[in-house]
């Protein structure tokens, strides 16, 4: 009960690129591409940052989409480009 409180405790994001890593060696040897989408738990700088800098050995760069809370900076930020 102890490690379950200790688990519920963690954000939603906690470990995102460790539990990503695991996944993607799970996949079967004839996957050749992935991609990574997410809502905004995967907003989270450490797994954008793996996916983008192709750090996986078997995949390479790994394209994502990810969501964002719309804020009012988010709205300003995309009107200056």
């Amino acid at each position: 009960m102890r490690k379950i409180k200790e688990v519920l405790r963690k954000p939603a994001g906690y470990e995102q690129v460790r539990v990503f890593k695991e996944a993607l060696d799970m996949l079967p040897e004839g996957v050749r591409r992935v991609y990574l989408r997410s809502d905004t738990a995967g907003y989270e700088h450490n797994l954008l940052r793996y996916c983008e800098k192709g750090e996986n050995r078997r995949f390479g760069r790994i394209e994502f989409a990810i969501g964002v809370d719309v804020t009012k900076e988010f709205k300003k930020a995309g009107c200056r480009s």
